[in-house]
């Protein structure tokens, strides 16, 4: 299973702050929760608001700028570990339980 983290800041960026082009080694989504941004891709800049939602697949390079001072919630997806089990797998049952033979 792939760890999942949340991050909201408040505010997430102010306006005229720029937040230079990076990659996220995972899958990340995007909330907007107010203000506004631009998030910029090689293919294309988009201005994100309350309500907007984006997804980026893992590795994308982009880049934030703050139109406005804007806060959202970032959810970013990561993969397991490499060679390790996770530790919420269940269990099998052990014993029988009780009123059964």
């Amino acid at each position: 299973e792939p760890a999942v983290e949340g991050i909201h800041r408040q505010p997430g960026l102010r306006a005229g702050d720029v937040m230079p082009e990076h990659a996220a080694p995972g899958e990340l989504t995007i909330l907007g929760l107010a203000g506004r941004l631009e998030l910029i891709t090689p293919e294309r800049t988009l201005e994100v608001g309350p309500g907007d939602f984006v997804h980026l697949g893992a590795r994308a390079p982009h880049a934030l700028r703050g139109v406005q001072d804007a806060s959202a919630l970032l959810t970013l997806s990561l993969p397991p570990p490499t060679g390790r089990l996770s530790a919420a797998r269940a269990q099998p049952p052990t014993g029988t339980p009780s009123g059964r033979q």
